[in-house]
């Protein structure tokens, strides 16, 4: 996953992958949306939307490398009948960030703090909280 590997590192890793692509071939990556319901949390509290980055850095390496790059959207939802099921996923969806910048961040919610944005957030009149999870999936194309 690109979110792991250090930025001036993903030319490289791009340019490798595509290495190995035939003629008329496609790479597809699939990125977390900023459009994300989960994204849009780790942004509240830690102020950084990794997927804009990812997204940007697409943009830049198909002018550079003259290589067509389309994305498609899709969405998902997680439904949970009860706030401790919705914070166990918020919980997972954090953990996802690397974990040196996640252990060090000013902003790292405690689990009250997390519980209490959910509640406010994604609680429905249907009595279930109810967030998106929405990918992108970029493609690169060889021609």
């Amino acid at each position: 996953m690109k979110y792991y590997i250090p930025l001036e590192e993903w030319e490289i890793n791009t340019d490798r992958l595509i290495s190995w692509l035939a003629a008329g071939g496609c790479l597809v990556e699939v990125l977390k949306s900023e459009h994300s319901d989960f994204q849009i949390m780790i942004a509240e509290f830690l102020g950084r939307e990794y997927v804009r980055e990812l997204q940007h850095f697409a943009w830049q390496y198909s002018r550079k490398k003259n290589i067509e790059v389309k994305v498609d959207t899709r969405e998902a939802w997680v439904t949970c009948t009860s706030l401790e099921m919705m914070l166990g996923i918020a919980i997972f969806m954090m953990n996802d960030i690397p974990s040196d910048v996640l252990k060090n961040h000013p902003g790292r919610p405690t689990r009250e703090q997390l519980a209490r944005w959910i509640h406010q957030n994604y609680y429905s009149p249907e009595g279930v909280y109810r967030m998106s999870v929405v990918q992108d999936f970029v493609q690169y194309f060889l021609f």
